[in-house]
């Protein structure tokens, strides 16, 4: 038996690895990250210590610094939209130290941006995405990415590129604050995300829960035992 986390990738793993049509597949999506990374400040206190006004627009990345990520692409965008009011953080553990400098020259005359380039704590990365007013994923190319459940699980409005997986979940989590963008990441993609005046999205007590994901793929390999798909223990 296999997993997926979504149709898509179901569709994918049989086309590449056709045996794999004869077996079994799960599709079971990626959980929600509702109290793994829960903040323990206020946005009101986050926001005045990364030094925002009221005015101030926050553009978030969050995640492991790593190049096929493209974070590049977001400063650029970020640079040519030449808006005084726009904030960019560029938050997470430095994966690819070379790859770290070379966002730091970008960036080093670049008053309103600061890169943190370091393991963020639970609470910390929560209060950055109660903080922002747009969390970023600026990859080009990917199947699938937890950082829109992280984002959707916190209730940040979220642009992401436009995947058969990601318009799925906007389709399925109507008024999630889930924005897509056909990549390369430009700035009217950024300021036209940022233009959304509606309430934060109050999706994340629908999302699934790593109880009930857990739950489902037990069964799932249960059920395989039973009818001698899977080797008994000790065998």
């Amino acid at each position: 038996g296999r997993i997926a986390n979504t149709p898509v990738a179901a569709e994918q793993l049989v086309r590449g690895w056709p045996a794999t049509a004869a077996r079994p597949i799960l599709v079971s999506s990626l959980p929600s990250y509702v109290g793994l990374h829960d903040p323990d400040e206020t946005r009101a206190v986050t926001r005045a210590r990364l030094g925002l006004g009221d005015e101030d627009r926050l553009v978030l990345f969050a995640g492991q610094l790593r190049r096929y990520k493209h974070i590049e692409s977001l400063i650029t965008a970020f640079k040519d939209a030449e808006s005084t009011f726009l904030n960019l953080v560029i938050a997470g553990p430095p994966a690819d130290e070379r790859y770290v400098r070379e966002l730091r020259t970008m960036t080093q005359h670049m008053d309103r941006v600061q890169l943190i380039a370091q393991f963020l704590p639970n609470s910390e990365l929560g209060n950055l995405l109660q903080a922002c007013d747009l969390l970023v994923l600026p990859l080009e190319d990917a199947l699938n990415s937890s950082s829109v459940l992280l984002g959707m699980s916190y209730e940040a409005r979220v642009l992401a590129p436009q995947t058969a997986t990601n318009y799925e979940l906007q389709r399925k989590y109507p008024g999630s604050g889930l924005s897509l963008y056909d990549p390369p990441l430009t700035p009217t993609d950024l300021l036209t995300a940022l233009r959304d005046s509606s309430p934060r999205p109050r999706v994340a007590a629908g999302l699934p829960t790593f109880t009930g994901v857990a739950a489902d793929q037990l069964t799932f390999f249960r059920d395989l035992r039973e009818r001698g798909s899977l080797p008994q223990s000790g065998a």
